[in-house]
Order: structure tokens, then sequence, then C-alpha cells
């Protein structure tokens, strides 16, 4: 898991933003440090592997008026 999520997170106001995890299956502690950094997360799974198909996953979750899409690693 990348460092770059605490700063991703850090000051964003809870009630304002929706956040979307794609999990494609990963190893790593992906998932749990998602939750402890943002406990409102929304957890979904992708149906195949890949960054295309997390991305639009997300967008079929999404609920809101913009997206933004950072990677975890910081690669956007």
């Amino acid at each position: 898991m990348s460092r770059i999520w605490p700063h991703a997170f850090a000051g964003s106001e809870r009630d304002l933003y929706e956040v979307i995890l794609a999990d494609g299956g990963s190893k790593d502690d992906t998932v749990q440090i998602g939750r402890k950094l943002w406990s409102d997360i929304t957890i979904i799974g992708q149906t195949r592997k890949r960054k295309g198909i997390a991305l639009g996953c997300g967008f079929e979750e999404v609920t809101g008026d913009s997206i933004v899409m950072p990677d975890a690693d910081g690669y956007t």
C-alpha cells in the first residue's frame, strides 16, 4: 500500500466526499488501510483485472457530480 493515501485523505471533509475503492483482489493491505483512513469508504470488487476495469466499476458506483481518480501508488 502506498504512502500517498494518508496525504490524499488528510484534511478532507468527511461529509463532502465519497470514496470508492475498486479492489481487484489485492494481496496487500489495501482494503484494510482504506477502511482505516476513511471509515465510510465503499469497497467494490472489480469484474476483471486492469486499471480501466477498476475505473469503470468505480464510475458505476459514484453518486457525485465530480470524479477524481488517484491510484494508490500516486501515479495519476
